[in-house]
């Protein structure tokens, strides 16, 4: 049955069978991806009480990207996906974790510094990652090295 603007179609058991097998892995891909969220998100809270109990430290938060190229509406290229990436994760940490903006650098690497260098895909899944350093205070440390208090 057809008319100007709605189409309607008939289908098959075997077709409607399909559908829900795709459906299904789509939870199980979703229920990984929420497993895995909720496990970074565990850590990234154990992390930032350590974080926010010592003020003399600061965060380097640096995205990597893999070698393949993307370009969408709302990313231009590998640099514009890492610098998005290692932004969203500032966010996080400053929004529901509470560490201060003033003491995290958010960093995109982009393919630039890859932990592999073939182009497979377990590489690639490698690659594609986010890096959080918890580091000294960068002035007070230059500042002890003028100092020539380290030797």
């Amino acid at each position: 049955m057809q008319d100007e603007y709605v189409t309607f179609k008939t289908t098959s058991r075997d077709n409607v069978s399909k559908v829900k097998d795709e459906l299904k892995e789509r939870d199980k891909q979703l229920s990984a991806y929420e497993s895995a969220t909720k496990t970074r998100n565990k850590e990234l809270e154990i992390r930032s009480k350590h974080i926010n109990g010592h003020p003399d430290l600061d965060i380097l938060v640096e995205s990597h990207t893999d070698n393949s190229s993307i370009s969408t509406d709302g990313i231009k290229d590998n640099w514009d996906l890492s610098a998005k990436r290692a932004t969203a994760i500032t966010r996080l940490l400053q929004t529901r974790f509470g560490v201060q903006l003033d003491r995290i650098l958010a960093d995109g690497r982009s393919e630039y510094t890859p932990k592999e260098y073939t182009g497979t895909e377990p590489n690639k899944k490698s690659n594609r990652r986010i890096e959080i350093t918890i580091m000294p205070k960068l002035d007070q440390f230059f500042q002890t090295l003028i100092n020539g208090q380290v030797k």
